[in-house]
């Protein structure tokens, strides 16, 4: 299958510790609304109709950043843990 990006939902010293190339970094997506470093759905400007792959450690936070894009009117995302 193909997809259009790529966002990392990790901490950002997951994401400074290494990141898949070309990745989108979106610290905060999973906890959206919670904190001030929050990324939001906007943060991706112009992928309504992407295929777009969220990743974190284990599923969980991209699960919910997921569900998030999903709720946004994004394609909904395909998400895995790494």
């Amino acid at each position: 299958s193909t997809f259009d990006v790529i966002v990392d939902v990790r901490s950002k010293s997951e994401w400074e510790a290494g990141h898949i190339e070309g990745a989108t970094f979106l610290e905060g997506l999973n906890n959206y609304g919670t904190s001030d470093e929050v990324s939001t759905p906007d943060d991706l400007d112009g992928c309504k109709n992407c295929t777009i792959v969220v990743y974190c450690y284990a599923g969980g936070r991209a699960d919910k950043a997921a569900s998030i894009l999903a709720e946004a009117g994004f394609k909904t995302p395909i998400y895995n843990g790494l």
